[in-house]
């Protein structure tokens, strides 16, 4: 079904999107060391800028 799919990829892009957006305000809004280092710890990522 052409239309099944194109109804997965639609859902698929806007959770993609959603998360961005989530993402995106977490990291203005959030901007404490304490934040920083607990994103770190649970991610092992480097908090850039």
């Amino acid at each position: 079904n052409g239309q099944g799919t194109q109804v997965k990829v639609a859902l698929v892009l806007s959770l993609i999107s959603l998360i961005g957006v989530i993402f995106l305000y977490l990291r203005t809004y959030l901007k404490g060391k304490r934040i920083r280092g607990a994103w770190e710890k649970i991610c092992g990522v480097k908090w850039s800028k």
